[in-house]
Parts: structure tokens; sequence; C-alpha cells
């Protein structure tokens, strides 16, 4: 197969090194979201990382009455409940 060269300014050749990372970054986070809201089962930290929002925020939502499984030290929120709680409270 010929092999195509195109000589590029190191500059260009640079912004398009990153212009492929982001678009690389971007596509596995939208990937890891997708297995995340597709689980039955969350943690805080998989909450966090799906709705952008801090662990005292999810804390504060448990306080206020998201129900919490807990299995040893480890909480586990259900889809559905998150779900359901933050319709609850929408304005």
């Amino acid at each position: 197969m010929a092999e195509l060269k195109i000589p590029l300014p190191d500059t260009l050749q640079d912004e398009l090194k990153i212009m492929i990372l982001n678009a690389a970054t971007q596509a596995i986070d939208e990937a890891v979201k997708r297995v995340m809201i597709s689980k039955d089962w969350m943690t805080i930290k998989d909450i966090q990382s799906l709705m952008n929002v801090s662990a005292n925020t999810v804390s504060s939502w448990i306080r206020m009455g998201l129900p919490v499984s807990v299995v040893g030290q480890k909480k586990f929120i259900n889809r559905d409940n998150l779900n359901a709680f933050l319709a609850k409270h929408e304005k």
C-alpha cells in the first residue's frame, strides 16, 4: 500500500496531537459514563463522576432522603432511586 506523507509545521503537528488526545479522552469519558448509567447500583464516587458533583453534594442528598444501601464500609445507591430523588427535587 502506498504511503502519503504531508509535511506539516511543528506547531501544527503539536496542535493536531493535542486535538486527537482531547477527542480520545472525551470519547473514553463518555464511554465510562454510559457504563455507569447502565449500572443498577453505584458508589458515591460513581455518582460524583457521572453527575460532576462533589462527595459533599452526594452526602447532602443522602441526608435529604436519597436511599442508600450499606455493605461493610461501602455505600451503594440504586440508579432508579437516584433518578426518583432527582425528579422529586426538580424545580
